[in-house]
C-alpha cells in the first residue's frame, strides 16, 4: 500500500476524531463504532487454451470491516474503516479439482442515507456507497499433483473499488442494525489474480478483477460520553403556597437534548399578570410581569422526566393568568399556552429521551 493513501487515511481519521470533539455538545450527532460482515459470491473468467476447458463454480467472498463513524440523527452517517477479506476459488475437470483462497486487506470510507418507512420490521431504507482500496502484493502459489499443475499469481497494485448498497436499517437504543445488498466493482478492469490450470490433456487460463455481489450485515453501537450531574442551584425562593395549589397537566413534550430555551410572553391583553416559572418545583424565573416582549430563560434539564410549571402571583384584570410559551430545542420550536390561577397551576411535562 503506498504512503500517499496511508497519509489520506491518517488525515481522515484525525479529522473524524477532531470533528467528534467539536460537535460533542450536539446530541443529534453520535460517534459510533460498527462492524460490517459481508458474504458474497463472484465468478472468475476462465478460457480454454488447449483441450477440454476446465470448469468453475461461483466462488465465495467473506469480509469483516470495523468502522468508526459519525451518525446524524437517523438521517445519514459517514465512517472510515479497515478490514480484511477472503476470496475462495474452485476449478474442476473430470474427477479432480483445485481450490485456493486469497486473503487481502482493505481500507474504505462509507456513507449511508436513511429514509423513514412506516411499516415492516425495519424502520428505514438505507442507500449508500463505500469507496476504498485493496493493496495487492506479488504472490505466486503452485500446486502439482499426478493429475494437474495449477499456478496462481497475484499482481502488485493498489486497486480502488466502489461498493453501492441498498437495504434496511433499524435502531434499538444505542444499537443500529442494517441488512443490505451491495455490489463491489474495481475501477481498474485489469485482473489482480491469474490462474493457469494444466492437465495431461488440457490447459485453461483464468483471472479475476475482484468484483463481487454480496449481502452485508452492519451492527452499530453509539459511544456516549458520561454526562456530568447538574448541580441544582436556584437563585429564587419557592413560593410559600406552591405545593398547596392544584397541579393540572395535560401537555407533554419529548426532546432529545438536555439544554432547552424557554420563551414566555403575554400574547393577549396586557393586564399586569405576574408569574414564576418552576422546573421540577424550583423557580427559574420569579415574580415576572408578563408583557408582549418574549422573556428568554435557558435551562439544562436535570432529569429524564421534568416538569415546567407556571405559578400565578396574581390574576390581573382578566382571569386566569394566560401566557404563551415556546420551547426551543436546537433548531426546533414547540409552542404551548399555559393557564394558572390562585388555586391551580398548569404544568408541562418535558421528557428527555435517550436515543
Amino acid at each position: 500500500m503506498n504512503t500517499t493513501f496511508c497519509k489520506y487515511i491518517f488525515i481522515g481519521i484525525t479529522l473524524l476524531l477532531f470533528g467528534c470533539d467539536i460537535i460533542a455538545q450536539d446530541s443529534n450527532i453520535k460517534l459510533a463504532v460498527s462492524g460490517k460482515f459481508t458474504i458474497g459470491t463472484h465468478i472468475p473468467k476462465l478460457e480454454s487454451v488447449v483441450g477440454p476447458r476446465w470448469t468453475t463454480s461461483p466462488g465465495v467472498h467473506l469480509s469483516l470491516d470495523p468502522h468508526l463513524k459519525l451518525r446524524w440523527k437517523n438521517s445519514f452517517d459517514i465512517g472510515l474503516g479497515a478490514g480484511g477479506y477472503l476470496n475462495h476459488y474452485n476449478f474442476y475437470q473430470g474427477d479432480f479439482s483445485y481450490d485456493i483462497a486469497f486473503l487481502s486487506l482493505k481500507y474504505e470510507a462509507r456513507i449511508s442515507k436513511y429514509f423513514k418507512i412506516k411499516k415492516g420490521p425495519f424502520e428505514y431504507v438505507s442507500i449508500g456507497c463505500a469507496a476504498g482500496v485493496s493493496p495487492f502484493s506479488h504472490e505466486v502459489n503452485s500446486r502439482t499433483t499426478n493429475d494437474f499443475i495449477a499456478i496462481t499469481e497475484s499482481r502488485p497494485k493498489n486497486a480502488v473499488y466502489f461498493s453501492p448498497h441498498i437495504g434496511t436499517y433499524k435502531r434499538d437504543g444505542r444499537f443500529g442494525y442494517s441488512l443490505a445488498i451491495q455490489y463491489s466493482f474495481y475501477s481498474d478492469p485489469s485482473p489482480y489474480i491469474y490462474f493457469n490450470l494444466t492437465s495431461a490433456t488440457s490447459e485453461s487460463q483464468g483471472s479475476h478483477s475482484g468484483n463481487y455481489i454480496g449481502l452485508n450485515l452492519v451492527v452499530d453501537y453509539d459511544l456516549r460520553k458520561k454526562e456530568k450531574p447538574i448541580e441544582e442551584k436556584y437563585p429564587y425562593k419557592v413560593p410559600d403556597d406552591f405545593n398547596e395549589r392544584q397541579i393540572t397537566s395535560t401537555k407533554t413534550l419529548k426532546v432529545k437534548q438536555r439544554k432547552i430555551k424557554i420563551l414566555i410572553w403575554d400574547h393577549g391583553m396586557i393586564d399586569n399578570d405576574t408569574i414564576s416559572l418552576m422546573v421540577n418545583g424550583h423557580p427559574v424565573l420569579a415574580n415576572y410581569g408578563l408583557n408582549h416582549s418574549k422573556k428568554k430563560v435557558t435551562v439544562k434539564l436535570p432529569a429524564d422526566e421534568n416538569t415546567l410549571t407556571m405559578y400565578a402571583h396574581n390574576e390581573g384584570s382578566v382571569k386566569p393568568n394566560t401566557a404563551a410559551v415556546i420551547i426551543k430545542v436546537g433548531l426546533r420550536k414547540y409552542r404551548f399556552e399555559l393557564n394558572s390561577s390562585m388555586d391551580q397551576s398548569e404544568q408541562l411535562k418535558i421528557i428527555r429521551q435517550q436515543e
